[in-house]
């Protein structure tokens, strides 16, 4: 017998062995029962031993080996053939598996991260990303995590701004601007793709650029200005014909219907919102209505409100206190301005 199990067994078990047979004859001799000892080869992970035994009983021979299962450990025993049988400890891992976001707790006995995806029936596409190898072997604890690729496609319309061009005399303040041809914006049309990592925004990308309509470049012509004319207080350059009213020599109205003479304060909107500008007054209305064009300047002649506009009106014109109220677009012109007696010509 010592010949015998030689080559399966290290000295201490084999004598381990021999007592328990002689145990079992002995047994057998006082009792008159027969038991018949076969081999049982233990397979545990990465240890594999045999043991001379006379149960069949799987769970037995574990507790008397000392092997304990786990909650999710289970066995497999063979029958037996020719004096051997087979136990297999059947230890899966735990592993934690993220689908898209989605996660859940496997118990496999797959040995790669590409055997437990077959197992699970999960098939990884082209536009999908897994965290670690496929080839990877698996371990306790492990995550593995399947990342879904989607992608959408949307179109945005722009528009091209278009080049204002400037020809003729350099800009400066004694010359005057004429459109020739008007700006158009163009348009454009992009196509972009947005890329979502499991439902998350990951990046945008640009897939075309296409000009549906090309912007045509406003053209404006520079000339030196030859009439100077006042406009609500200020110095306003015109190029030949263009000038709202026409002066005389004097400074004066060429034409105009009527002249009125009277008391003129200033005002300013006092850091208020308001469409008012330079050149805009306050008049009765009911004598003056909105947009009737004036020019304005001090009896003697010394200051020139210039070109300007019925657009407002205000109690002290309404009750004849003061002819006309000049509006300025800060508060420290209008008191610059003070009040004066002014020559009204009415043009229209």
């Amino acid at each position: 017998m010592k010949k015998l199990f030689s080559k399966r067994f290290p000295a201490s078990m084999l004598r381990a062995v021999l007592v328990s047979s002689v145990s079992v004859l002995a047994v057998a001799a006082f009792t008159g029962v027969t038991f018949q000892a076969h081999t049982v080869v233990i397979h545990d992970q990465n240890q594999v031993y045999s043991i001379l035994t006379t149960s069949n009983n799987p769970a037995e021979i574990l507790g008397d080996e000392g092997i304990t299962l786990g909650e999710n450990d289970y066995y497999d025993f063979t029958e037996v053939v020719d004096g051997e049988a087979d136990l297999y400890v059947v230890r899966p891992h735990e592993v934690e598996f993220i689908d898209g976001g989605e996660t859940r707790t496997v118990y496999t006995t797959s040995a790669t991260v590409s055997d437990l995806l077959e197992e699970l029936g999960v098939e990884v596409g082209e536009d999908d990303v897994l965290n670690v190898s496929a080839e990877r072997e698996l371990s306790d604890g492990m995550e593995i995590k399947l990342s879904h690729y989607t992608y959408k496609e949307r179109t945005e319309t722009s528009k091209i701004k278009f080049d204002t061009i400037r020809e003729g005399a350099e800009p400066s303040d004694s010359t005057v601007e004429t459109v020739v041809t008007e700006g158009v914006n163009g348009k454009k049309e992009t196509v972009y793709r947005d890329v979502y990592l499991d439902g998350e925004l990951e990046r945008t990308e640009v897939v075309s650029d296409k000009v549906t309509k090309q912007p045509v470049d406003e053209v404006i012509e520079v000339t030196e200005a030859t009439t100077e004319l006042y406009v609500g207080g200020y110095l306003r350059y015109y190029a030949p014909g263009e000038a709202p009213v026409e002066l005389d020599e004097n400074g004066l109205p060429v034409n105009y219907a009527y002249k009125v003479s009277g008391k003129a304060p200033a005002y300013s909107a006092l850091g208020k919102p308001t469409e008012l500008v330079p050149g805009c007054v306050a008049m009765d209305l009911s004598q003056y209505p909105r947009g009737t064009k004036l020019y304005i300047t001090d009896s003697d002649g010394s200051y020139v409100y210039g070109y300007a506009w019925v657009a407002d009106t205000g109690i002290a014109v309404c009750e004849g206190r003061v002819l006309v109220d000049c509006y300025y677009t800060t508060y420290e012109e209008s008191c610059a301005f003070g009040a004066k007696t002014v020559d009204v010509y009415v043009l229209e």
